[in-house]
Order: structure tokens, then sequence, then C-alpha cells
């Protein structure tokens, strides 16, 4: 009973890993019906820049029975996008042309990385897999659908993406991300889309001068790294986030200890997540 139990508690591990691998990369965007004849069917793929999608690849599935139609093995490296300011985001897109895309009620497509299951989306409904590498696996509706809308629509995923943090549950559950159908966007960000990139940890930090002559003497603190999407330098003076000192926008401060001082540096505000913080001691 023990042995038996131990197993079942490592498969219930295993499929729950399985369901939740490689989150940073994911369905983007999808176009499968159009009012009249379909045209400029396919999906898109998004994740970090820098990403090498050849071990990828995307199945699609027919909903009525749970049967594989198809397989796409997928290539390239996803760009460094721009965001809506058209600088590079740190997010990369790849549209894949594919006709012959199913019209739902329901259908779906699944997203695998070297056979691991990354997602199993559907459209219109949720079904379970009969065959193919999904198989016995059950897929999760998006929530929207085209329904013979014009061939410039499509369904895009839309939210914040927090780079260099990117993980599609996280997009869904922040600010009511979710799936919409508007005008398609292939190979670019999706409307309703919005970047943050969180700040560089502070780094080269120096202390100009290092040692002050009196209590009081005036230091000049200097690092390099940029804020992205953060809105300011926030400087501690006793722990990373603790008694907040002040706050600048530029790379040099200048202080004034009374003591031995260790100077804490880190990037906030702007909807990212305060990191790590650079450190500095004045004597």
């Amino acid at each position: 009973m023990y042995t038996t139990k131990k197993l079942l508690s490592f498969f219930v591990i295993f499929i729950t890993s399985v369901l939740t691998f490689g989150q940073s990369v994911f369905i983007n965007e999808l176009h499968y019906d159009d009012a009249g004849a379909d045209e400029n069917e396919g999906f898109e793929i998004a994740g970090p820049a820098g990403t090498d999608l050849s071990n990828y690849s995307v199945e699609f599935y027919n909903g009525s029975n749970g049967e594989l139609y198809d397989t796409v093995n997928l290539s390239g490296t996803l760009p460094n996008s721009d965001d809506w300011n058209g600088n590079p985001s740190g997010v990369g897109y790849l549209w894949f042309d594919n006709s012959g895309i199913q019209n739902g009620a329901p259908d779906g497509l699944a997203l695998f990385n070297s056979n691991s299951l990354v997602q199993f989306l559907s459209y219109e409904g949720t079904f379970t897999a009969t065959n193919g590498t999904a198989n016995g696996q059950t897929s999760t509706d998006i929530g929207a659908s085209e329904s013979g809308s014009g061939t410039q629509s499509a369904i895009q995923l839309y939210g914040y993406i927090n780079v260099p943090n990117i993980d599609y549950s996280d997009i869904l559950s922040n600010n009511d991300g979710g799936w919409a159908t508007w005008p398609s966007t292939p190979g670019t960000i999706n409307l309703e889309t919005l970047i943050f990139q969180d700040p560089d940890v502070p780094s080269a930090i120096s202390a100009t001068p290092a040692t002050t002559s009196c209590p009081g003497d005036s230091s000049t603190i200097a690092w390099t790294g940029s804020l992205n999407s953060a809105t300011a330098w926030h400087i501690y003076d006793d722990s990373c986030g603790g008694n907040e000192l002040t706050t600048t926008t530029s790379n040099t401060i200048d202080v004034t200890p009374s003591q031995t001082t260790t100077y804490y540096i880190r990037g906030e505000g702007g909807g990212i997540t305060a990191g790590s913080c650079g450190t500095v001691t004045v004597t």
C-alpha cells in the first residue's frame, strides 16, 4: 500500500509538471474562420526574445472525436519585437500560416516542447484528445471565437506581459487578461497588450569618495543600469526595501552619511516587480 501511494503521488506530480511545462512560450493568436471561404489561417507563438522554436510543435485536434488531424513542426527564433513605443521589448512573436484549421464547436490545438505538453487550448467548447501526443488530456476553452468573422480578424491573447519573467498564466491572472476577437496583428504585439520590463539590477556601483573625511561630508554614488518600465530608482540606507532615503530618475545621487553606511538601490514603480538591490558602502 505504501509503495502504491508513492507511485500514485509520483504520477500526480509528473502529470502536473507536464501540464505546466514551458509556460514562457505560448500560443498568442489564432485565425481559423471567415464569413466566406477561410483565408489567411494560422497561429502565432510568443515568448522570450531569442527563443529557438526548433524543438516545438503544434498539433491540431478535432473536437467532435478528439482525434489529431494536423501537426506543424515549428522553426525559427523569436525576434526581439517592438513594444507600442517602437522599442525592443524582450518579447518575440512568430506567425505560422496553416490552412485548413477546423472551425470549432469545438476544436483545438496543443503546443509541445520536445513532446512535453505546454498548452492544450480549444475554442467553442472543451474536449478530451483521444490520440496524438495530447492523448487523454482535456483542453482549456479560451472563451473566445471567430464564428465567421472577417479575414483581418483573429482570436488574440491580451494582458500585461512582465519581462523577463514571461509567463502565460500570469498574463491571464494580472489585471483581467484573457482572449478576445480583434483585428489580426500577425508577428507583432497584440491589441490591448502592455509589456513591462523589469529594471536592471544596478551594477558597477561606485562612491566618490568612498571614504569621507568627516561625518556629514558628501559622497556621490553612481551606477549603471536602465529603469526600463520602472519609474524611479529607490535608495535605502538600512536594507533592500527598508528605510527609504530618497528616489531619483538619474543614475547618480549625493549622500551625506554620518557613519559608515551601506546604500541599497533598485528600480521600482510602473507596474513592475521590485527585484534585487545593488549595494555600495561609504565609510
